[in-house]
């Protein structure tokens, strides 16, 4: 069964450029989407990468339905904490019953109380490395690069992770 991923932020999207990581999501039995106005902030030569999953629908830009632009509406008047895009992607993740990819803070918790499992681009590493899609160094590797490009990750996460996935760790 395909597993549905909501893109949130365009940071993602970058991440995965930044560290030369762009194919290796979609090894997984995963159809990703966004929202336009995340896709319109990647650089046109970012745009350009993600174009040939585009084409075989393993990516999707999607839009939100009438009834959840009015619900939008209505969340942005009574919560100014979030912006549009944020409450969009919410909203598509929770249209479509899919995970939430996101890296903001604010944003996972809101979609938490939303019933919305969410996760940030480690996430990703856990699936590739979980199917044997990639070995335990080249998740190590990977990761490394990630936290290179993007300061933002939780340090403790992520240091757990290189734990296990250190070459001299034995357990798989």
């Amino acid at each position: 069964m395909t597993t549905p991923v909501t893109i949130h932020d365009a940071t993602i999207f970058s991440d995965l450029v930044q560290t030369e990581l762009v194919n290796m999501p979609f090894d997984l039995d995963i159809v990703y989407q966004t929202t336009q106005s995340v896709f319109d902030e990647l650089t046109l030569k970012e745009q350009r990468l993600f174009n040939s999953y585009l084409d075989t629908g393993q990516l999707l830009i999607r839009s939100i339905s009438a009834e959840g632009i009015d619900a939008l509406a209505q969340q942005l008047a009574s919560d100014s904490q979030l912006c549009y895009q944020d409450l969009s992607a919410i909203r598509l993740a929770y249209e479509s019953q899919s995970l939430l990819l996101t890296h903001i803070k604010l944003v996972r918790a809101k979609a938490k109380q939303q019933g919305l499992s969410v996760f940030t681009i480690l996430w990703i590493l856990d699936e590739l490395y979980k199917y044997e899609r990639i070995t335990k160094a080249l998740a190590h590797d990977c990761l490394s690069r990630l936290m290179k490009a993007n300061r933002r990750f939780p340090d403790g996460e992520c240091h757990n992770r290189l734990k296990t996935w250190s070459l001299r760790s034995t357990v798989s």
